[in-house]
């Protein structure tokens, strides 16, 4: 089988794919930076919150701005639009290299303990691009074969995931593993009423970078999604289909699904408010959620179904050309009884974003932002109910967390965390883009608070049996508060970051990408990438009531804790990316 596998691998590396770059299908090619900046210089409107667009849309825009004033920006259109439209073909290949060297248990001295190293080399033999079939219809892809030396390592600074999705049934190659990693979409109709599906990342809201309800970094989906543009306004509506696991990230299981919709509405050029609402559910597939306009709390009470539903609201403001200020804020569940009296101790579970980006004209930078983000405890985690009304656990798929394949769907933040985060983007010279970051992060784990304020439900997670069998209690998505009924205490409290002990990660980056055209003889990217970092209190994230470890009593969650807290540690970490692409055009 393994054999079958590696020559289906080799030999879709031989077919001809005409395809050339690949913007209708990477919600992170560097296209949707620019797209963000031309919305907030103005020269663009009523840009759709879900990306990726397909060609027509993204066409729309290039012309739109090209035949703009700003001839800065029209020029960086137009490198766009010879990228898409330039040559039949591209094909090629790029090597990666990431590298993580690490001094953990920092001392008070300063001085370092044990030292880790790690490290991932991916090669890639890629295909990426857009045709434009007609003029309604476009089809894009994004094909790898990829091999890789680092599977199962994590050179990559905390919080930040890997770029590549396919990975649960790779080919052992004995010193590394090979498998295909393709995303592709097919988008039908016009600017302004277009149908777009197909397996790929996918980008939601005020910040194309980052999100609290659907972020680019997640692992892809198969996807459906529906839009209408009309002069003030724009309707999304959107499928997913995701990929369940149980409680604890394990027995990957299919019938898990997603469905969302907006509306986006701009009374003023300077000002859009949206309101979007999600439901996640599976073990059936119900056409109710396909509705235009139909609000998903109603639906989801006409049979009486127990789904998993969240609703947001985001804003942009653009008081000037070029200055934004964008919040995103995306709630999943509260106790509207207890805010009504301004009671804030209470069932209040949310993400949210605000933040400023500036596009300046006429400059070697392209984007300056600063933005914080906040995701309270519990956020997109959700229970799932066995036969007898206890948590599934370690025993059965959950099929309402917020998860896909057992990853956040939302924020790569984990629940109880906020971050503060600041970014450069430059061009300082043609074909020479620089990106420098710096991020604060908190975090803390929230069964350290059950322990301090509610020991009895703390002892509950030690004492599990099966089902539900195992938990979480590493503070993650994976972790709620339900095994045999509902723990009363993290069920209807707040407890924001109230943790005794906090995990603090500082970052800092910087990124510069090379390009070097060479007309007749292809392309050449080199990228090299830096990150320094340092953790105060690493090991918070790990669990700290593994059950069936230690004795279910006083005694037995004392020595949990106590083990817990002892195992912390400081971390300096120095991660390190090189890659150098090449591409031909045929």
């Amino acid at each position: 089988m393994k054999l079958k596998k590696l020559v289906f691998l080799i030999l879709f590396a031989c077919i001809p794919v005409l395809v050339f770059s690949q913007v209708s299908v990477d919600p992170s090619d560097p296209i949707y930076t620019d797209i963000s900046n031309w919305e907030n210089l103005g020269i663009i409107h009523n840009v759709p919150p879900l990306r990726p667009y397909p060609l027509t849309l993204i066409t729309s825009f290039l012309n739109t701005v090209m035949q703009s004033e700003y001839e800065d920006q029209a020029a960086k259109a137009r490198l766009h639009y010879e990228r898409i439209y330039g040559k039949s073909a591209d094909v090629g290949f790029e090597v990666s290299d990431y590298y993580k060297r690490g001094n953990n248990k920092v001392d008070k001295s300063g001085k370092n303990g044990t030292k880790e190293k790690e490290n991932e080399l991916d090669v890639y033999l890629q295909a990426a691009g857009d045709v434009q079939a007609t003029d309604f219809m476009s089809v894009g892809g994004k094909m790898n074969i990829l091999v890789t030396t680092g599977l199962d390592k994590n050179p990559l600074p905390t919080f930040e995931n890997k770029k590549y999705d396919s990975v649960n049934d790779p080919t052992n190659l004995k010193f590394a593993k090979a498998f295909l990693d393709m995303n592709v979409t097919a988008g039908i109709g016009n600017e302004n009423l277009y149908f777009q599906g197909g397996i790929s990342r996918n980008s939601f809201g005020p910040f194309y970078e980052d999100s609290v309800s659907l972020n680019p970094q997640g692992f892809h989906t198969g996807n459906a999604s529906f839009v209408i543009r009309h002069n003030k306004w724009n309707y999304t509506q959107a499928m997913f289909i995701l990929g369940a696991t149980d409680d604890v990230g394990g027995h990957l299981s299919p019938n898990k699904f997603m469905m969302m919709h907006s509306f986006d509405y701009s009374p003023f050029k300077w000002l859009t408010v949206s309101y979007y609402e999600n439901v996640v559910y599976g073990k059936r597939f119900d056409p109710i959620y396909l509705l235009p306009f139909v609000p998903y709390m109603v639906a989801q009470g006409i049979g009486s179904f127990n789904d998993n539903v969240q609703m947001g609201i985001a804003f942009k403001v653009k008081p000037r050309p070029g200055f934004a200020w964008l919040t995103d804020v995306f709630v999943d569940d509260l106790a509207m009884s207890d805010l009504v009296k301004l009671k804030w101790n209470t069932k209040f579970r949310f993400g949210a974003m605000t933040g400023f980006v500036y596009s300046p004209l006429n400059s070697p930078f392209t984007e300056i932002s600063l933005n914080y983000t906040m995701i309270t405890p519990y956020m997109y985690t959700h229970e799932q109910f066995a036969d007898n009304g206890n948590s599934v656990g370690s025993t059965d798929a959950n099929y309402q967390n917020y998860t896909n394949n057992g990853k956040s769907m939302g924020s790569n933040l984990p629940p109880n965390s906020d971050r503060i985060s600041f970014k450069i983007k430059a061009n300082p010279a043609e074909n020479l883009s620089l990106t420098f970051g710096a991020n604060m992060i908190r975090h803390s784990n929230i069964n350290e608070l059950i322990i301090d304020k509610s020991p009895e439900e703390a002892i509950k997670y030690l004492a599990l049996p099966s089902p539900p069998g195992e938990l979480k209690t590493d503070g993650s998505v994976l972790n709620h508060p339900y095994s045999i009924g509902a723990y009363q205490y993290a069920w209807n409290h707040f407890m924001f970051l109230q943790s005794a002990t906090n995990m603090y990660t500082w970052q800092a980056s910087l990124d510069a990408s090379y390009s070097l055209p060479m007309q007749r003889f292809g392309k050449m990217t080199f990228n090299v990438g830096y990150t320094f970092e340092y953790i105060r209190n690493n090991g918070v994230q790990n669990d700290i009531l593994p059950s069936g470890v230690y004795s279910a009593d006083q005694a037995g969650l004392n020595l949990a804790y106590n083990n817990w807290k002892a195992a912390l540690h400081d971390d300096i970490n120095h991660y390190f990316r090189i890659s150098f692409k090449y591409l031909y055009g045929l």
